[in-house]
């Protein structure tokens, strides 16, 4: 039995002499005793057992529109083509809040005519008012702005910390 250090050195050696180190690839399974660094991008077509340390599970959206991270997004009611845009208050289903803190993004690399959307998990969102946590919040009467709700209302999630300052300010919340 091999110990972890001479299946890394083997690693190294094998890697160092046969695959150019600017780039190239492995095929077969390759299993590491340790740490494992990415400078860039990693990707997979499917991660079993992962652990990342990132807060929400993001998606890619079409739209037509520049969407400032933290605002609350809807689905374009009003688009032939499946789109979405900045939610208003009574004009369309909340769909979820503009993401820059993902751990998982689905539908490829961010790139232009998308926006990464929040679907569930821990993400900051742009709120007017005061809040305190455990509290429902929703769409105010502001586009793609959040305040605290009222029983009635359509909830994208539930505030994880208070915000007791007037004014809009930005608040984590648990995206339902």
């Amino acid at each position: 039995i091999m110990s972890v250090e001479s299946d890394i050195a083997q690693i190294r050696s094998i890697l160092n002499t046969k695959y150019d180190k600017t780039g190239g690839y492995i095929s077969g399974s390759v299993s590491v005793a340790g740490n494992v660094t990415v400078a860039g991008t990693m990707s997979a077509p499917r991660v079993i057992g992962a652990k990342w340390n990132a807060n929400d599970l993001a998606e890619l959206f079409a739209t037509n529109m520049d969407i400032p991270v933290g605002y609350i997004v809807m689905l374009d009611t009003e688009s032939v083509e499946e789109r979405y845009t900045i939610a208003v208050k009574g004009k369309g289903p909340l769909v979820g809040v503009v993401s820059d803190e993902y751990g998982f993004l689905l539908g490829g690399e961010p790139r232009k005519g998308y926006v990464p959307i929040s679907l569930t998990g821990r993400v900051n969102v742009f709120i007017n008012g005061t809040i305190k946590a455990g509290e429902a919040v929703t769409l105010s009467d502001i586009p793609g702005i959040a305040v605290a709700a009222d029983i009635n209302d359509e909830v994208i999630g539930i505030a994880v910390e208070t915000k007791k300052t007037v004014g809009i300010g930005k608040v984590r919340i648990k995206v339902k």
